[in-house]
């Protein structure tokens, strides 16, 4: 009886920690950089490459004529190599969003740092470049105290996001306001088909908001 209730009490407390990092990623547990230089918009995609979404996503953005920051899974990764690639050669960046989706809140030191090491590793063998932004699953930061510099990374949430996770969200349902320095959510992982349309629907509106302000669209450049 005792057990049950203490792991009732576990999951309720690790359901509610990961809730208020998805809510509030200004302050997932402290310490992110959640927004870019001013004078630009930075668009962001997580959780791929997927062989589905991800070529759709690269094809939107070469017609708008614009440079993305793609934070790759390193399971992904390993399992569709030819695009982390692509990714790159067409001129976007490639970092880091762990080696699979789970979250890292309870990770111990090590054992992430060395996830940490191991994806970097993979995508600069893939690329000839090194990642240097890391944005943890559900932009909830360890609380054992990881230190993600040690795999030469900083840690990156977001200012406002496109909410293309949401299953059944309509395409074109209202975005935020594009404002100078934002850096804008969005995913190219699985997904739902309506979930991956509002990411789609989503980039041309965003580009014009960010032009029409006057704001240059650009990767996230490396931290100073």
């Amino acid at each position: 009886m005792n057990l049950w209730i203490s792991a009732a009490g576990l999951g309720a407390a690790f359901a509610g920690l990961t809730t208020a990092a998805v809510m509030h990623p200004s302050s997932a547990f402290g310490g992110a950089v959640r927004r870019g230089p001013a004078g630009t918009v930075s668009l962001t995609f997580d959780d791929g490459p997927d062989p589905t979404w991800t070529p759709q996503v690269l094809a939107a953005l070469a017609a708008l004529d614009v440079r993305a920051s793609f934070f790759v899974l390193g399971d992904a990764a390993a399992n569709h190599p030819e695009l982390v690639t692509r990714i790159a050669a067409e001129g976007h960046r490639v970092e880091v969003h762990g080696a699979n989706h789970r979250t890292v809140v309870f990770r111990s030191p090590a054992a992430l740092n060395a996830e940490l090491i191991g994806v970097v590793d993979r995508v600069e063998a893939l690329t000839g470049r090194r990642p240097r932004w890391w944005r943890p699953p559900f932009g909830a930061r360890p609380l054992l105290g990881a230190n993600p510099t040690r795999a030469g990374l900083r840690l990156v949430t977001w200012s406002w996001s496109a909410k293309d996770y949401v299953l059944g969200a309509a395409a074109s349902a209202a975005l935020p306001e594009v404002r100078s320095g934002a850096i804008a959510l969005l995913h190219d992982g699985a997904g739902a088909p309506s979930a991956r349309a509002r990411t789609l629907a989503a980039l041309p509106i965003l580009v014009a908001n960010a032009r029409a302000a006057r704001l240059a669209v650009e990767p996230l450049p490396d931290p100073s």
